[in-house]
């Protein structure tokens, strides 16, 4: 009877430790269960940097020129005209000696007689032209250098002559000699220019700029 009652007192023992032992299990995987889960760092990971693959791009040549050179070299000039003296055109045209060698007249207007001799009245003009001596009107523009500041008898005489007064100032009197009194004289211009130096009071003819 004893036997009995301890063996069942040992199975009560033995269920209530087994309860036990489950229950602590139990707690224990709740207690797990309740821990949070450690966050996990993100590692930066470097990217690797690509090496340089560019490639240098070769410069084209430049076209081959299938032009021949041009020469550049300067042209020599051919050697100018002498120019010659007044006793040398004197000699060349002794028609024009006298006019040629007179003091009282410009040079230009010389360059004009012996434009007249190699060309005519074409030449003449043209030379008048390029000079700037020529009036609108086509008459020879000169202008009288006199000794005097009254030109009252120089003008008679030249406007008797045939010859335009065109202005006074000072002792300076501007004229256009129409080209048919420069060969009025057979045909010789520098015989009217001669006239005009040797008029009372007239000390020099010139150009009038």
């Amino acid at each position: 009877m004893n036997f009995r009652v301890a063996l069942k007192r040992m199975r009560r023992r033995y269920w209530l430790l087994l309860v036990l032992a489950l229950l602590v299990a139990l707690c224990g995987c709740e207690e797990e269960a309740a821990k949070p889960a450690p966050t996990k760092t993100p590692t930066a990971t470097a990217t690797p940097v690509p090496e340089s693959t560019a490639t240098a791009t070769p410069t084209p040549l430049p076209p081959t020129s299938t032009t021949r050179p041009t020469s550049t070299a300067t042209p020599t000039p051919p050697p100018p005209t002498p120019t010659l003296t007044l006793e040398q055109l004197a000699a060349l045209y002794p028609e024009l000696a006298a006019v040629l060698n007179d003091p009282e007249l410009s040079a230009v207007y010389k360059d004009l007689l012996v434009a007249y001799e190699q060309g005519g009245e074409p030449a003449l003009i043209a030379a008048a032209q390029q000079r700037g001596l020529l009036t609108p009107e086509g008459d020879l523009y000169m202008r009288l250098v006199l000794d005097t500041e009254d030109p009252t008898s120089v003008v008679s005489q030249l406007e008797a002559a045939g010859v335009k007064v065109i202005r006074t100032s000072g002792n300076q009197v501007d004229i256009g000699v129409p080209l048919a009194l420069l060969q009025a004289q057979g045909g010789q211009p520098g015989a009217f220019l001669t006239q005009l130096t040797q008029l009372q009071n007239v000390i020099g003819v010139q150009p009038p700029w």
